[in-house]
């Protein structure tokens, strides 16, 4: 039973704004024609016409340049007429059957090379079973003695290659033979059978050549073995073999990937030198580990040079994925709607799910955005385009920034009610949806006003949530999630029945009866991260007795392994004082749910509601628990100096606690130590809450000593003049 007496669990819990839009394309011929017309217009001659030189029509001045947009908008048709002609041949082209892996194959192969967030990224066409039997070379197929071990949907291949090898081998084979022969294998045995398909060919006698590397290195690039690509790019130069512009996407990719922006301009640099051209895929891999690297700035220089360098490396989807994908690490909502906008409108791109997902996200960060992330979800799912567990997930997410407990309520049923088990809430969604109970605000007002609030909630849910509704032709289903919406009257997750919760009792006590069906039904969904997360729930709607109540006895400190002996012996007096054998309790211990291991910022949560709830005496507990974990090897894991900032922070909360409570003095005398003994340098934001005390409680000592801390003496006064 819950302390306030709800039964659950056996164990109770206490505009879009202006942003400067990407340029587009425009040739150096239009750029020259540009700047001229630029030069001969005057600063000022739009917007002040008293300006204009004497003797010039205004008319005649605007048709003219209204006669070069003309011929500009003419010149880019004409160019992209071109380039879809040429598109056109290309496509052609490529149903003429060939034996060899074409140039357009691999360009199209290297599609995925590097958006986010990393999908299965196939450079070369999978083959089919049937294709395979196709693609291998007559010598192959007769060496195996049959197609069994090929004709399959999965092919072992290390079989494969050992029965390769009891007869013949590769020996009197072609190089372009063997390259078919690694063609058909799959990228992880690619990968992983590439040392031996390599000594196979040298005891065959047969030489690999540029695309023989080019395939192995695409391999172990795709499955993350980055040394293995720098070592097969370093064995291909070495044996005079000219790189291509695909090697040094295999090489940028691992450079990216180990996040090495440094040796990465280093290849690219090298690529040039060699007067090899870079193409889409090289310049996105480089914007890629741009990204990774966190310099935003230079992949912001890489992409608008691909935008107007040439049409042949103008971004693509994955380049406009990278680039909304930085946004969201930025917090540049504004900046991810143009490019949204720039591919859509400008260009006349379709968006994918990667992309909606990038930009949903990228307006999901901020929370003035909040409506954009939730109008684009609703175009996507209108358009037809699926969604997915991570795209939920930054939905509710959305929530938990801003507070939309209600919509994040509505969310997570329709994960739980869609029946599909890759849309079943996760860890992810059940800690937005603790954020979401932190950062609700409930109904102020009561009466009419209340009322009128629940009406307009309502309609939102009927109106603008019935988009995400799961699709069923189940009858009694629909009828289930039409009740749902207005009514939460579903039995998969314990919400209150109510379609919005009123006070903040109330999203207390729902936060807890989900916590504990946590427990109850899914303890792999429940860590301290999760427990933290109600600690926080508890705090922000004033509810100090569950959080304490929590805080003692649903989580523990971590043991020291140094005081294992003590606190063994411990137990085992406390034992003995119950009466109880060692097995029952182990068996009292099992029938009991378990307690979580706190953390850092549990003490850094439970600090924070003792100070907002002046409770002192808790405020001691929790420092004396902290001070116990920093004897534990999870503290000495934490970083230096992120341990440095949290233990300033820590000792900061601590004063603050005792200056509320009144101990002004112990208070000083804390601020005195760390400064002389710990050099700590305190300002004035530090110790504000403590003068502000002792200013309320007239201490004169500790006023005047923050002062001095601070810095902030005030200037003496010059003494009175009298006159005689």
């Amino acid at each position: 039973m819950f302390r306030n007496g709800i039964n659950i669990g056996r164990r109770p819990l206490g505009k879009l704004a202006h942003a400067k839009h990407e340029l587009p394309f425009v040739c150096n011929s239009c750029q020259h024609a540009r700047a001229m017309a630029s030069w001969h217009r005057q600063p000022g001659t739009r917007a002040k016409k008293k300006d204009k030189k004497p003797g010039v029509s205004p008319k005649r001045k605007e048709l003219s340049m209204l006669e070069q947009v003309k011929q500009l908008e003419a010149h880019v048709q004409m160019m992209e007429r071109s380039y879809a002609e040429k598109l056109r041949k290309q496509a052609a082209q490529k149903t003429i059957p060939k034996e060899d892996v074409t140039e357009e194959e691999k360009d199209l192969a290297y599609a995925a090379l590097m958006a986010p967030p990393q999908r299965d990224a196939i450079f070369l066409p999978k083959p089919e079973p049937t294709e395979v039997v196709q693609s291998l070379p007559p010598i192959v197929q007769e060496r195996l003695g049959g197609l069994e071990l090929v004709a399959v949907q999965k092919p072992r291949w290390d079989v494969v290659l050992t029965q390769l090898l009891d007869n013949g081998g590769l020996a009197e084979m072609t190089t372009p033979e063997v390259n078919k022969l690694i063609t058909c294998m799959d990228l992880e045995h690619r990968a992983h059978l590439s040392s031996s398909v390599l000594d196979m060919m040298k005891e065959g006698g047969v030489k690999p050549n540029t695309l023989t590397y080019d395939l192995f290195m695409l391999a172990h690039a795709e499955v993350g073995n980055n040394s293995q690509v720098k070592t097969l790019f370093g064995e291909m130069t070495q044996k005079g073999l000219s790189p291509t512009v695909y090697s040094y996407g295999h090489l940028l990719k691992a450079y990216s990937q180990e996040k090495n922006l440094v040796a990465a301009s280093d290849a690219f640099q090298q690529m040039q030198l060699a007067g090899i051209e870079p193409n889409l895929v090289v310049y996105t891999s480089l914007i890629q580990t741009c990204i990774n690297c966190k310099e935003f700035n230079t992949a912001w220089e890489v992409f608008n040079l691909i935008k107007f360098k040439s049409t042949s490396t103008a971004p693509d989807l994955s380049a406009y994925t990278l680039m909304i994908h930085a946004c969201a690490l930025t917090d540049e909502a504004e900046r991810a709607l143009d490019l949204f906008e720039d591919l859509t409108v400008r260009r006349g791109m379709e968006p994918t799910m990667e992309i909606y997902n990038a930009v949903i996200h990228a307006c999901a960060v901020r929370k003035d955005f909040f409506p954009d992330a939730w109008r684009l979800a609703v175009k996507m799912q209108q358009q037809g385009l699926p969604f997915d567990i991570r795209l939920l997930n930054v939905l509710v997410q959305a929530c938990g920034r801003t507070g939309h407990l209600t919509r994040a309520r509505v969310m997570v049923r329709h994960m739980m009610d869609s029946g599909k088990e890759a849309l079943q809430p996760d860890l992810f969604t059940y800690q937005n949806l603790m954020r979401a109970y932190a950062t609700y605000s409930p109904p102020a007002k009561k009466g009419a006003r209340q009322r009128e609030l629940l009406s307009e909630e309502k309609q939102v849910l009927t109106q603008e949530e019935a988009s995400f509704m799961p699709t069923t032709t189940d009858p009694q289903l629909v009828r289930r999630e039409k009740n749902s919406m207005l009514g939460f009257n579903d039995d998969k997750i314990p919400f209150l029945d109510k379609p919005i919760l009123l006070n903040p009792r109330e999203v207390v006590d729902e936060a807890a009866l989900i916590i504990n069906w946590l427990r109850e039904t899914r303890p792999e969904f429940i860590d301290t991260h999760m427990m933290n997360s109600y600690l926080d729930v508890c705090i922000a709607h004033d509810a100090f007795e569950d959080m304490k109540f929590t805080y003692e006895n649903d989580m523990e400190n971590e043991v020291n392994p140094f005081q294992a002996e003590k606190k063994a012996a411990e137990r085992a007096a406390q034992r003995e004082a119950k009466g109880i054998s060692e097995e029952e309790e182990r068996l009292l211990a099992a029938m009991d749910l378990a307690k979580f291991k706190r953390n850092v910022y549990t003490y850094d949560i439970a600090m924070s509601g003792a100070i907002k709830n002046r409770k002192l005496k808790f405020a001691r507990q929790v420092w004396q628990d902290r001070l116990a974990f920093t004897r534990t090897p999870a503290y000495w894991m934490i970083p230096a100096e992120e341990r440095k900032e949290m233990d300033f922070l820590a000792e900061r909360d601590l004063i603050d606690a005792l200056a509320l409570g009144g101990y002004l003095g112990e208070a000083m005398e804390r601020i005195r130590v760390l400064r002389d003994e710990a050099g700590v340098r305190w300002t004035w934001e530090d110790l504000r809450t403590v003068y502000v005390k002792a200013v309320e409680l007239e201490d004169p000592e500790v006023r005047d000593y923050v002062r001095e801390v601070t810095g902030r003496v005030p200037k003496p006064q010059l003494p009175e003049l009298h006159s005689r």
